[in-house]
């Protein structure tokens, strides 16, 4: 049996915890996909309730409703419960304790397209217009004629399919 946290132990944690439950499945190195539950939560880890019980040093996936994907490497192992280092991006790890925070004060998931990437799609969508428009129109050129191997007739692809 692991022992609780003593609050000199607590405070030595990088992040904030939050007490949430959320719905979700891990997937293990054998390939065997399991429910879970969120027991807390925080951007640099997550203790999890499952069935199948992984071991100590493995690499999970997790897939959170609402969240999506994380992975980490499990660093606590009890009964029914085990814990996981989240090994992510710092962009990752923002978004994380964003939604964290969000879900601690009753708010849902948040859900949103980063605007540096819809300005990134959005310009690129224009200079594809703005190319297609100053490029002349291409004729198309006839294939080549291949041989249809029963009867030796020369067949023009370019005919057939118009």
């Amino acid at each position: 049996m692991v022992p609780s946290l003593t609050g000199s132990e607590a405070d030595k944690r990088r992040a904030k915890r939050h007490q949430v439950r959320v719905a979700g499945r891990y997937l293990l190195a054998d390939r065997t996909e399991w429910d879970c539950q969120t027991v807390d939560m925080s951007p640099t880890g997550v203790l999890l309730r499952g069935l199948a019980r992984p071991y100590h040093g493995q690499i999970v996936v997790v897939y959170l409703d609402g969240l999506g994907r994380i992975e980490g490497t499990v660093v606590r192992l009890k009964v029914d419960e085990f814990a996981l280092r989240i090994q992510a991006t710092d962009r990752k790890r923002e978004q994380l304790a964003a939604w964290l925070e969000g879900l601690a004060n009753g708010e849902g998931a948040p859900r949103r397209i980063d605007p540096a990437v819809l300005e990134r799609a959005a310009e690129q969508a224009a200079e594809r217009a703005r190319m297609q428009a100053q490029a002349p129109p291409v004729a198309p050129t006839p294939s080549q004629p291949t041989v249809h191997p029963a009867t030796g007739y020369r067949i023009y692809l370019d005919t057939i399919l118009g």
